[in-house]
Formats: C-alpha cells, sequence, structure tokens
C-alpha cells in the first residue's frame, strides 16, 4: 500500500476532524429537538456538545480496544508466536485495572448523581416558585384594582352625563379629584372614537409617556369589553385597565367612550419581579438539562477511570 503524501495526510485529517464536528453538531441538535425542544439553543448547544463530545470519544475507545482484543484473540487462534503469553497479560492488566476502577467509578457516580439531584430538590424550587407566585400576584392584585376604579368611574360618569360636551369642565375636576383620592397613577377618558377628551396624572410620574394607550385595548373597551394589560415604561411598569363607558337611549345602552385607569409600578419592584421570573425560568431550563449535565460528568469520569 502506497504511503500517503503530506498533502494527502492533512486532507484525510482535515476530513476527519470535519466528520466528528458534524458528528457532535448533529448529535445535539437531535438531543436538544427530541429531550428539550422548548430550551434556547444558543444558550444551551455548549451543554449538550460535550455530553455527546464525552459520549463520542467514549464509543471511540471501546471500539479500540474491541479492535485490539479481536486482534489478538485471531493471534491466538492462527497460534502466533508469544500471541498466548500476551492474550494471558493482557487478561491480567485487564482484571488488576477493571475491578478497582469499576469499584470507583460505581461509587463516584452515586456520588455524582445525588449531587447534581440535590441541585433541583424541592426546597430548592419550591422558593422560587413561590416568589414568582407572590410577583404574579401582587400584578393581578393591581389589575383587579384597576378594573374596580374603572368600573366605579364609568358608573359615575354615565350616570352624571360627564361625557356631554357641556360637562368637560365636570369631568375634568372629577377625574382630578378621584385621581388623588384613590391613589390612581394616571386615568384617561376617551370618546367613542377613541379621541382623548381628559387624562389626568400623578405628578410624580414626571415626564413618563403614560397618554400612549394600546391602540388595540382601547378599541377592545370601545367594543363594550373590560381589558387589563401591562405596559412597559422607561421607569417601571404601567398596570392599565380599559372600561367601557356605557349610555343608555331609548332602552338601549351603548358605548360612547371609555375610561383607562393605570397603576405605576416603581422601576425598583419591576426590576426585582423581572429578576425573580427570569431566575425561575433559568431554573426551569437548567432542570430540563439535568441528564445531560449528569451525563457529562460521569462520562469524563469513566474516561478517566
Amino acid at each position: 500500500m502506497p504511503l500517503l503524501s503530506d498533502q494527502d495526510r492533512r486532507k484525510r485529517n482535515i476530513v476527519i476532524i470535519a466528520a466528528f464536528l458534524l458528528l457532535v453538531g448533529g448529535a445535539s441538535a437531535l438531543d436538544l429537538g427530541i429531550f428539550a425542544p422548548e430550551l434556547p439553543v444558543a444558550s444551551n448547544i455548549v451543554i449538550l456538545a460535550l455530553f455527546n463530545l464525552n459520549l463520542i470519544v467514549l464509543l471511540l475507545l471501546l471500539l479500540l480496544l474491541c479492535r485490539n482484543l479481536v486482534k489478538l484473540w485471531l493471534e491466538r487462534r492462527q497460534n502466533v508466536i508469544g500471541a498466548r503469553f500476551r492474550a494471558k497479560l493482557v487478561l491480567a492488566f485487564l482484571l488488576l485495572s477493571v475491578a478497582p476502577a469499576g469499584l470507583i467509578f460505581v461509587i463516584a457516580s452515586n456520588f455524582i448523581n445525588k449531587s447534581i439531584e440535590g441541585w433541583f430538590k424541592p426546597q430548592v424550587e419550591r422558593p422560587l416558585d413561590q416568589a414568582l407566585t407572590v410577583a404574579q400576584t401582587y400584578y393581578a392584585n393591581l389589575e383587579r384594582t384597576a378594573l374596580r376604579h374603572g368600573q366605579h368611574l364609568a358608573r359615575i360618569i354615565e350616570r352624571d352625563g360627564l361625557l356631554a360636551d357641556d360637562r368637560r369642565e365636570a369631568l375634568a375636576a372629577y377625574l382630578v379629584e378621584q385621581q388623588d383620592l384613590l391613589s390612581i397613577s394616571t386615568v384617561t377618558v376617551v370618546d367613542g372614537e377613541g379621541r382623548e377628551l381628559i387624562h389626568a396624572r400623578d405628578p410624580i410620574l414626571g415626564d413618563l409617556p403614560t397618554r400612549d394607550l394600546n391602540e388595540s385595548q382601547v378599541r377592545r373597551g370601545l367594543g363594550g369589553q373590560e381589558v387589563t394589560t401591562v405596559r412597559e415604561l422607561t421607569n417601571g411598569d404601567l398596570v392599565e385597565a380599559v372600561t367601557p363607558i356605557w349610555l343608555a337611549r331609548g332602552g338601549e345602552r351603548e358605548v360612547m367612550g371609555a375610561i383607562v385607569v393605570g397603576s405605576h409600578v416603581s422601576e425598583r419592584l419591576e426590576q426585582r419581579v423581572r429578576g425573580i421570573s427570569q431566575a425561575f425560568l433559568e431554573y426551569k431550563q437548567l432542570k430540563l438539562l439535568k441528564n445531560p449535565i449528569k451525563g457529562i460528568y460521569i462520562l469524563l469520569f469513566l474516561l478517566m477511570t
């Protein structure tokens, strides 16, 4: 068999390396698609790639070992000089090395398994889950409170006919009074076309863009629905509730406008809530990778032993 030139040898090595990398990447993508399709690829592909890399290296090592054992067995069957002695020597070394290494591997893998399982105990997950529940409940309470205030204000506006053109000053005075009395951050009244009529806000909000209403939510409110939403501001969140304002005409009620009540969540509290949500999401993603992480440690230890 002719010897390969240096150029051919380099090409062969490049092909082998490329095939190996493609195998690792393909296996990682397959693992991600089958076992954890909801995980983001960019942030978790490294873990799966390490797992598959260790697995492939282990398989190659086993293949090399089996190849040498088969070669030794064939030499023994062909009565090659020294084959029997070499077979006994290899068998003795295998017994002397595999037995203690296997015992160490079993004990160490048990420790690794228990340690990683300890990361995901209910005692760890429960506080994160409860903290997220508290944050979600807080926002839900703000939405219900804003909706209740909106319903109250809408009833008074409907009862006193404050949407009439000649009652705008009375409407403005009433909203300013209620905004201060109910500790409402913002309150906006729009007519049946969605045009702003009155806007009152807490002076503490400064120059925050509180007048930029969600048009789709306003349209739903003008359609007779009660809607709540959370709008992000440059300094925290604004929890808003849209409530239709009805008017009775000829025995029928029709929507004449809508009122939008907002409760401001300060930036510090909003950041903490987002931090809780992000921590819980990252924990859930890490929990999905529990088995690959255990596999990485166990395979690494198996390769070392």
